[in-house]
């Protein structure tokens, strides 16, 4: 355990002894970077990966939403804490509706700052893969077809397909809503799923690299290429290779990869010699290419080719029938994993959580799942009452969203949410975008007559 790299987190904040003070205490747990300014901070998230930021909600020379929409359109997939004086407590509310994951509260016990950012760090990693290049069936909890039309007809035009390893596939859908996991089934009923499957994010890797990581390179091709690489296309070989935001990739690329499927031919970077490649692509985005074409951002020629047959995958909303399925399924995979008592979740919370947004659908739902186990570890029910407050924001409903439910659910999830604002009914009804009168209306004589 003492070998484990340990988390990074950048630390945003203009008072120089808050970021002395968060490195001294941070440090053991997590290596710790700090910035002054809007600024310093992106020129720090350009140049480092970080695991999660801690973000001030008062910077001197924007407030934290502009700062934070900055921050999350350079890095997405990181979790932006907001972290601010409870003066601040309504700008946090915009924040976390801006794509905040969470906020804590200055000055507060260390173990609810490192209690939020573990949860964070724990929620946007990506599950692990096992044997990326291993051929036996999949085993991840999120291959599950369920009974929405939409997926149903996806999945059985994907398996139809699949035996065909000549025609290419292009996966749409929003973010999260399983094209990997839909590749893979690809491949699994295919002539080839004995044979490698290797899946890469295309707009994960930066563009310096991508060429080298999808071709492969000979030794002193270029600085640093010190010895020969296998890319990802001749590793492939035989089996499938899965593009994830194709939409991502740079225009010069482009042409290499569309000559790479006419001729089903590869050349390393520093090599004349043609490799012949026997490799099934399929291709996501989660853009409108035909947008991206007018544009100028992506080849209309290589848009035809990869689009052999194009699959959509619906949004988790557009699919409320399985969302108790999907959620079932999750919290018991990761009681599973982590080897806890077996959990039930009540139906009023089903039906709560099914209302919440869940913009990075299926994925997002996965991650919350395997929090909801690990903070509820002793229970052996997941109820409304028992609701962790640190998940309370990953709901961000109205109150109109929240009067569909019983009265009973109403007032359980209110009650919940004043706690996890320690008592502060104007944060609550901020919260749910109503008048304070409208929570006292609804919990009555509960509410202390001083509360804030």
């Amino acid at each position: 355990m003492q070998n484990e790299k340990k988390p990074a987190v950048l630390v945003i904040d203009d008072d120089t002894l808050i970021l002395e003070s968060m490195i001294l205490t941070m440090a053991a747990r997590y290596t710790v970077s700090t910035a002054e300014s809007s600024d310093s901070a992106m020129e720090k998230i350009k140049v480092q990966a970080f695991d999660a930021i801690l973000l001030d909600v008062k910077m001197p020379e924007s407030n934290g939403v502009e700062h934070l929409k900055k921050i999350k359109e350079a890095v997405k997939e990181v979790p932006v804490i907001m972290f601010s004086g409870v003066s601040d407590i309504a700008q946090v509310i915009d924040c976390i509706k801006s794509g905040a994951f969470s906020y804590v509260v200055k000055g507060r016990d260390l173990k609810e700052l490192y209690e939020a950012i573990d949860i964070a760090i724990m929620s946007s990693k990506p599950e692990p893969k096992k044997n990326t290049q291993n051929t036996s069936k999949s085993e991840n909890a999120t291959c599950i077809i369920g009974k929405s039309s939409q997926a149903t007809m996806a999945f059985e035009v994907a398996r139809d397909i699949a035996p065909a390893r000549d025609i290419s596939i292009l996966i749409t859908g929003e973010t999260g809503v399983g094209k990997e996991v839909l590749s893979r089934y690809i491949h699994e009923h295919s002539g080839s799923k004995n044979s490698p499957f290797i899946a890469i994010n295309c707009g994960a890797i930066p563009e310096s690299l991508i060429e080298s990581e999808l071709f492969g390179h000979e030794a002193g091709a270029f600085t640093d290429a010190h010895q020969k690489r296998i890319g990802k296309f001749e590793a492939a070989n035989g089996g499938t290779i899965f593009l994830d935001e194709i939409s991502t990739m740079p225009i010069h690329l482009q042409v290499k990869l569309l000559r790479v499927l006419q001729e089903k031919k590869i050349e390393r970077i520093g090599s004349c010699k043609s490799i012949p490649i026997d490799v099934r692509l399929i291709a996501a985005t989660n853009t409108n290419i035909e947008t991206e074409i007018s544009e100028g951002k992506f080849r209309q020629d290589l848009y035809y080719r990869i689009r052999g047959i194009e699959i959509q995958l619906p949004a988790l909303r557009d699919r409320s029938e399985d969302f108790e399925l999907f959620l079932t399924n999750f919290v018991t995979y990761h009681t599973n994993k982590y080897q806890l008592p077996t959990k039930k979740i009540s139906k009023s919370l089903i039906n709560l959580l099914k209302m919440a947004p869940w913009k990075g659908n299926i994925r997002e739902l996965y991650q919350f799942a395997e929090v909801l186990v690990f903070l509820l570890k002793k229970e052996t029910e997941i109820t409304i009452q028992n609701f962790p407050k640190q998940c309370l924001t990953r709901l961000l409903m109205d109150y109109s969203m929240l009067k569909k439910n019983d009265i009973s659910v109403q007032k359980a999830i209110m009650r919940r949410t004043i706690d996890a604002f320690q008592g502060n009914i104007t944060a609550t009804a901020q919260f749910f975008n109503v008048d304070r009168s409208t929570i006292y209306r609804l919990l009555g004589d509960e509410i202390p007559a001083d509360s804030p």
